[in-house]
């Protein structure tokens, strides 16, 4: 509503300019009109008050509390009563000129003067050099009505001589040049108090004082008949695009929401499986600890048994424990072989599995399934880099417009606020390109990961078939090796007495099975650590892209509510702007009287059929004294009507 209230000043700028000729020489019959000339001091108070009061050639009744009374451009005495002024113009219009007794405006004006930051008696300015500040402030005279102050414009200016004033800054003015003066003029509309600063630097310092004209705007607004209508429509057409923008950019981020959702919950049940795979693997590597330790154990006493053998109770007892464990161990070592053969299978399927995966999370599966649900990425970015070449043009010639110096405040703020939009939609489409090149970044490293992923797998499952394989002979030795036990014992229990010394050799035998089943597991257990330490880092792995996968989709929702943000502030702009040149006019409207109504005398009340009142306010100069030689004036000599006029502005 910012922009409504500046591009409404500009327009009741350009109206003032257009008609305020027309409302001060309008023609009519039975009507006035009045002309308020007021003379201040250097500081702005007000000296003195003259109304020339205009009427057609008519008989006069007017009224107006003033000190002295004269008709202007006749020879006509009028004849005063109190507040009552009365005559019978001899002219087509007579101008006849009354002195008020008040020295109160609708407005208080205050100036004041700084030199060098400190503030300074105007008249020890007159001639000074340095940098000089001037303070213009303009509010509402409470003592008078407020019709003036509510329904006028003010209009003001002043000169300055650049050869005595330089770097010349004033706020809220507009600068123009007139010959060697720099013209400074500033717009106050109603019922608006005022101020500005005019700061430059200065050498044997003079000062024209300010000019101030008031008058009050009767007028219609029509941006067509203005020249604003077609700039109105290409405002709105480009809001409408924007906010078109906005809401695709929205409902395509929606889609990549829902995409990067899925990848989120697939990378999330990818951990958990590795999870789970390093969760078995550990507990097959603690039993086979547990085994591996018990056949260390059970080899360690291998010379116990045999010294025990020498007493035949008790060797007969163990030689009895040792032939039920040969009797088992062929088939724990083929239930090991089983069992290891299924880690290799499911290695096998691990390693087909995760180059699946790594194939359905690549970019090119990744854009296959998001043209599936509609959205083309290649399409998407292609579109992107378009609009940002000609949002960039758009900028490059918005800032080659703003080099223009004829350029008024309203339309370099207009030009201002379109590049400053088509410069927040650029860097919005420049991230959402980069947030496209990180997506493909992101899948190509993965790429990278799974490719490493599928070469430990690959070797993990050689390693495993490599044990399945130890497995599988030493099973057929061990079944060779109960054999042979058996038989031996078979043997000794028949002819323990004659044949001892073939229990002793099978005694050894069976040693020797137990170090070679120890040795076997200790190989067993190797493995099993290998195939741990590498599923710990698939597992790993995982969880690295598991937070990699979790702050993507962390940042992708922050930026999603800065897209919502931003679709929410162009559907609002954009509502708020369709009818903004009607709302434009509404609030020059507010600031303007009425148009049909007739208006109030400054010098009296009791006036009426008053057609129109101006106001001319003029501040006392700053100039440095000169020496002057007084010349006598002709008695006879008399002034004209214009002389007169000027007089109102002589000290």
């Amino acid at each position: 509503m910012k922009n409504i209230k500046r591009i409404g000043a500009g327009l009741l700028a350009a109206t003032m300019i257009f008609t305020q000729g027309a409302l001060v020489f309008a023609e009519g019959k039975d009507y006035k009109e009045e002309v308020v000339y007021i003379n201040t001091n250097q500081n702005g108070g007000i000296e003195d008050i003259n109304v020339v009061n205009i009427f057609p050639k008519s008989e006069v009744e007017d009224f107006g509390d003033y000190k002295s009374v004269k008709i202007l451009n006749s020879s006509l005495k009028p004849v005063v009563d109190g507040d009552k002024i009365q005559f019978t113009s001899d002219k087509d219009r007579i101008y006849y000129q009354g002195e008020l007794k008040s020295k109160e405006a609708p407005w208080k004006i205050d100036i004041k003067y700084f030199l060098d930051g400190k503030e300074i008696d105007p008249a020890d300015l007159a001639g000074a050099s340095g940098q000089v500040k001037i303070d213009l402030s303009i509010k509402e005279n409470k003592k008078v009505r407020s019709d003036f102050y509510d329904k006028y414009v003010l209009q003001i200016s002043t000169k300055l001589d650049t050869n005595k004033f330089k770097n010349i800054e004033a706020t809220k003015a507009t600068l123009a040049n007139e010959g060697e003066n720099k013209v400074l003029t500033f717009l106050v509309l109603p019922k608006t108090d005022f101020h500005t600063s005019i700061l430059a630097d200065v050498e044997d310092f003079e000062f024209a004082g300010f000019s101030i004209n008031g008058l009050e705007l009767n007028v219609d607004i029509d941006s067509e008949e203005l020249g604003f209508k077609n700039d109105f429509d290409k405002f709105k057409d480009a809001v409408f695009k924007i906010n078109d923008g906005a809401n695709q950019l929205k409902s395509n981020g929606d889609k990549l929401i829902h995409a990067a959702e899925e990848l989120k919950g697939g990378v999330h049940a990818y951990v958990d499986g590795t999870g789970m795979i390093v969760g078995a693997i550990e507990k097959l590597n603690e039993g086979s600890e547990k085994i591996s330790t018990g056949a260390k154990s059970l080899d360690e006493k291998s010379g116990d048994l045999i010294k025990a053998s020498e007493e035949f109770y008790q060797a007969l007892r163990q030689i009895s424990e040792a032939t039920s464990a040969m009797a088992n161990m062929p088939e724990n070592i083929k239930d090991l072989a089983g069992a290891t053969g299924k880690i290799e299978g499911g290695m096998q399927e691990l390693s087909q599995g995760s180059k699946k995966f790594s194939a359905a999370t690549s970019f090119e599966a990744y854009s296959a399934a998001m043209a599936q649900n509609g959205l083309d990425i290649s399409s998407l970015e292609a579109n992107y880099k378009n609009e940002l070449a000609k949002l960039i043009e758009q900028i490059k010639r918005g800032q080659e417009q703003l080099q223009n110096p004829k350029l008024s405040d309203d339309q370099r703020q207009i030009i201002m606020s379109q590049v400053k939009a088509a410069e927040d939609a650029s860097k919005m489409i420049q991230a959402n390109l980069g947030l496209i090149a990180g997506t493909r970044a992101y899948f190509d490293g993965l790429q990278t990961s799974y490719k490493s992923l599928d070469e430990n797998i690959d070797k993990v499952a050689m390693g495993m078939g490599q044990v399945n394989k130890n497995l599988q002979g030493f099973e057929k030795l061990a079944g060779q090796a109960k054999n042979e036990g058996a038989n031996t014992l078979n043997q000794a229990l028949t002819t323990l007495t004659e044949k001892y010394g073939l229990i002793h050799q099978g005694l050894e035998a069976y040693t020797d099975g137990v170090g070679s089943l120890a040795a076997g597991l200790g190989e067993l257990k190797a493995g099993l650590d290998e195939l741990t330490n590498k599923s710990k880092d698939l597992n790993e792995g995982g969880l690295n892209l598991q937070d990699g996968s979790d702050e993507f989709y962390k940042g992708l929702n922050e930026y999603m509510n800065g897209v919502l943000k931003l679709k929410d502030g162009t559907n609002k702009f954009y509502k708020e702007s369709l009818n903004i040149d009607e709302e434009i006019k509404n609030k020059i409207r507010e600031k303007l009287p009425a148009e049909d109504h007739e208006a109030l005398s400054f010098a009296s009340e009791k006036n009426k059929n008053v057609r129109s009142v101006q106001f001319v306010i003029q501040s006392q100069k700053i100039e440095k004294l000169e020496k002057t030689v007084k010349i006598e004036e002709d008695p006879v000599q008399k002034e004209n009507f214009f002389e007169r006029l000027t007089d109102l502005f002589k000290r």
